[in-house]
């Protein structure tokens, strides 16, 4: 066929590259607008990270805290009765909800802990730190040889004339310290969460994480069934003493 209008040769010529730039432009305009909301997502991403690093620096602080003050009285410590230093341990694993256990080591790595039980940290890392640096220290997580779980240790030398004469520490479960940090709600059989409600499940600080799905609408669903509580993997238990008759 041939065309012989002028015009018609034009659009011709003119559509394909219409339709051509029409692509490029929505290409461009999708990729940065995917660019954006990408950026936007780091920035909250951040955010919440940077949030709950402060959180945890406060919870690790109170946790420091009484073991600065033992340490700043150590004679219970240094006074070589193994009642006396198990008292303060207990006294000590009091203070907060977070420790899980406490103990007191002699510089060469004899350690008693709270419930009596006598170990060797001698070959311990975030023992011999402190033991070089006489700073207090807080060791990287580690899995527990009891436990099997997540933890850290926080440590408080204790000194005497300047020397070095023990090493108190506690142990932090990093389980129950992000559930009770980062906690956003709490709820009980008679207050359950509803339908919509359980849509932010960020609680991943330690590595990037994909959703591969609308996990608010799996969570409708599991609320929809009745099955939250199976769901569940923190529990906050209230007990009082009930009053003699």
């Amino acid at each position: 066929m041939t065309i012989k209008s002028v015009n018609a040769r034009f659009m011709m010529v003119l559509l394909p590259l219409l339709a051509l730039c029409f692509v490029l432009i929505s290409g461009v305009t999708y990729y940065m607008a995917s660019e954006s909301l990408s950026g936007s997502a780091v920035t909250v991403a951040r955010c919440l990270g940077n949030e709950a690093a402060l959180r945890m620096q406060i919870s690790v602080a109170d946790i420091q805290l009484p073991l600065k003050v033992a340490a700043a009285h150590p004679n219970a410590f240094l006074s070589g009765d193994e009642g006396e230093i198990i008292g303060e341990l207990v006294a000590l694993k009091k203070t907060s909800p977070l420790i899980g256990q406490t103990l007191f080591a002699y510089p060469d790595g004899r350690t008693i802990r709270a419930d009596g039980k006598h170990l060797d940290r001698s070959s311990r890392d975030y023992f011999q730190t402190v033991v070089r640096t006489k700073e207090p220290y807080i060791s990287k997580p580690f899995l527990g040889e009891t436990t099997k779980k997540m933890q850290t240790m926080v440590l408080q030398p204790i000194f005497a004339n300047g020397e070095l004469r023990g090493v108190l520490f506690a142990s932090v479960h990093l389980s129950t310290l992000v559930d009770k940090v980062m906690a956003d709600a709490i709820f009980s059989d008679e207050y359950l969460p509803q339908k919509g409600e359980l849509n932010r499940n960020w609680q991943n600080f330690d590595a990037d994480r994909i959703t591969l799905f609308d996990e608010g609408r799996a969570f409708d669903t599991i609320l929809e069934a009745g099955l939250f509580p199976e769901f569940s993997n923190s529990f906050l238990i209230r007990m009082t003493k009930r009053a003699e008759s």
